[in-house]
Order: structure tokens, then sequence, then C-alpha cells
């Protein structure tokens, strides 16, 4: 009896790998993509599967790095057929029609293009005073480091958190003994200053590496927001109604 009731539960819980990503040359449950490697849109970063592996992208995810909103594959909410734009409102390509046919924007969006889990709530306006920060939980899909101690936020998963109100991320030691008092995100206009970043750095807007040595983006003063020249000049003619 103890035999057979093992051999069943073996059977219950057999994996099946996932063809998909099994020679991706990358973790199990990654493919490569526009930021070195993301989840497998397949197994959804899981590396297999309960039954028999469909080998085909499962319905909710998509390449974001094909429509240039994004530099990988994130799963997304779907209504009657379209996927919700990680960028929401603050997507460049909300009127272009090519666009909409595949995506609708939610004003109230907080998705991070590069997953799941939301690490660019810098997008969004929250408007909270200045005080407690508001920290969650946070899995990063590009390398980030604390903005307290300044160490890599090291994991494959939930590496740290971030505050909804101003974006700043943290590690795990420094979450509940961080002073930096929280000034929220800027509700109407950025004023941005040319910026030398002296770590990886990626545009807030469309999500393009910011490359060089020196002067290579642009970050507003009064909050963390950061763009490339691009969207900087696409936000000061929205300011100007041009």
């Amino acid at each position: 009896m103890g035999c057979c009731k093992s051999a069943a539960s073996s059977a219950t819980s057999a994996r099946y790998p996932c063809k998909f990503c099994k020679d991706s040359g990358f973790a199990k449950g990654e493919i490569a993509c526009g930021m070195g490697s993301c989840p497998c849109p397949c197994c959804e970063g899981a590396g297999s599967h309960t039954s028999k592996c469909p080998n085909s992208v499962t319905d909710g995810w998509i390449c974001l790095l094909d429509y240039k909103i994004g530099n990988g594959w994130a799963k997304l909410e779907k209504k009657d057929g379209k996927f919700n734009c990680p960028l929401g409102e603050h997507c460049s390509s909300k009127d272009d029609a090519k666009h909409n046919q595949v995506f609708y924007h939610d004003a109230a969006v907080g998705f991070n293009p590069f997953g799941t889990v939301s690490a660019r709530s810098r997008n969004y306006a929250y408007g909270n005073d200045k005080g407690a920060h508001r920290y969650n939980i946070t899995t990063f899909w590009k390398p980030t480091w604390c903005d307290n101690c300044a160490s890599l936020l090291i994991g494959a998963m939930n590496q740290g958190y971030s505050c909804q109100g101003c974006a700043r991320n943290v590690c795990q030691a420094c979450v509940g003994s961080d002073a930096a008092a929280c000034f929220g995100v800027c509700t109407q206009h950025h004023t941005l200053e040319l910026t030398t970043f002296r770590r990886a750095t990626w545009c807030d807007q469309c999500n393009v590496f910011l490359w060089g040595l020196a002067a290579q983006g642009m970050r507003c003063k009064s909050c963390p927001e950061t763009v490339c020249e691009n969207c900087a000049k696409k936000m000061l003619m929205s300011t100007l109604n041009v």
C-alpha cells in the first residue's frame, strides 16, 4: 500500500521540462531578451510544466521589445483581446492606430515593463506629502542598487523594496532604517536637468539604456524621474502644448 501511494504521489508531482527555454543558455525558466534575460513566457519562469510542454507563448504574455515599450517579455492583463499597456497614460504611442490594435491604456496602470511586479511607480503621480515611505517588496528585472547604502540588490526575485510614492529602492537591510524622507512624485511638470549617472541607468519613459560616461540623460530636481534626451524633448513639447 505504501509503495502504491508513493508511486501515485510521484506521478502526480511529475514535472515536464520547458522546451521553450531549455537551451537558452540562461538560468532555468529564463530566455534571452533586450535586457539580457527575462522570464520564459512559456513556463512563466518556472522552468517546467505539470503536463507536456506546449513549447509556445502562454496567453497573456507579450514581447514588449517588439513594440518598443520595454526590453523583454511581460505578462499583462487583457481585455477584449488587447493588452493593458504597461506605460499607461504615459505611453508616447497611445495615439498610434497600430499600437492601439494591440494595447489599451489604463490611466491607473502600474505594471513593470520588465515583469509582473511594479518597480517603476515613479512614472505615476501619487501626490503624497513629505514623510514616511510606502515600501513594497519588489522584483527588479534589471540591475538595481540600494538608494541608501548603494549595495547591489542580489537575487532572481523579490530582491528589495520600492517606495510607491517616490520610487526609492532599498535593500532588506535598509528598509527599516532609511532616514530619507519621501517627497512623492511630481504631479504636474518635471524640472529636468542634465545629469551624469555613476551606475547603469534606464529611461523611465521609453526604457532605453542611457549610454555614455557623462551627461547620459536628465533627472528631475524634485523627484527621481529619469529620462533620455528624446523623452525630455517630448515632455517639454507636451508642457508647451506644441
